[in-house]
């Protein structure tokens, strides 16, 4: 069994009002999707990021050990918040509490399963992306960026 977790956190106006979703899949199907607002009018891409991240590993944590896969691959097109928590690049003091808050639920989820997070390109994230303008558009958060609502 393959179990992957796609995440997404997006602020349309950086800063502003933004959204985190994650989409859970078990060999390539979709099988859970999660999703959240965050409302404050300073909330940073960063800071969906990590707060998308930081929801994913609390969930997955919270399952039952007969519930909860062996091996999890995180994925994020989010190359800052990938090579911050695998310890490759240093971390702002500016983004420092959101880093915390993820790194430590990171880990909580690494003692339970062996988890990779991975980089990966923006156009293969898709459905974590879709999920993250549905409830944007739900609470009618627009930002209109060379002719598009959203990019």
């Amino acid at each position: 069994m393959k179990f992957t977790v796609f995440t997404d956190g997006g602020c349309p106006s950086n800063p502003g009002p933004g959204a985190w979703g994650f989409v859970c899949k078990v060999d390539d199907i979709v099988t859970e999707e999660y999703s959240g607002f965050l409302p404050s009018p300073t909330t940073t891409n960063n800071q969906a990021e990590y707060r998308c991240l930081e929801a994913a590993c609390i969930i997955l944590s919270q399952r039952t050990q007969e519930q909860i896969p062996e091996i999890i691959q995180i994925f994020s097109d989010s190359m800052l918040i990938v090579e911050q928590i695998n310890g490759r690049w240093k971390v702002n003091l500016s983004i420092l509490p959101y880093y915390q808050s993820a790194k430590a639920a990171f880990e909580v989820l690494s003692k339970r399963s062996k988890v990779s997070l991975v980089w990966i390109r923006r156009e293969l994230n898709q459905e974590a992306d879709e999920l993250c303008g549905k409830v944007l558009d739900k609470y009618g958060i627009v930002c209109v960026k060379k002719g598009k609502r959203r990019d």
